[in-house]
């Protein structure tokens, strides 16, 4: 997919990255449940207006062996 991802480290948000360097770090237990997930089109910036989802919430929804796929009912952020 051409969405990219960002996440939230402390208080700063990291990004952008692809999907598969994303799972790469997952792999390796680098990110906690609450940590925060943004999905934007490129070309476009991550902000906290942002719509964000927590990984739980991302594994909730498409699995533990691949959580980072843009979840169904949310499109990626517009650069606007």
């Amino acid at each position: 997919s051409s969405t990219l991802l960002y996440f939230k480290h402390i208080s700063e948000i990291k990004g952008p990255f692809n999907e598969r360097r994303i799972q790469e770090w997952y792999r390796l237990g680098l990110f906690e449940n609450a940590c925060l997930f943004y999905f934007v089109k490129p070309g476009t910036a991550s902000d906290d207006s942002t719509s964000s989802f927590a990984l739980e919430e991302l594994r909730t929804r498409n699995g533990i062996g691949a959580p980072f796929h843009l979840p169904s009912d949310a499109a990626p952020a517009e650069k606007t």
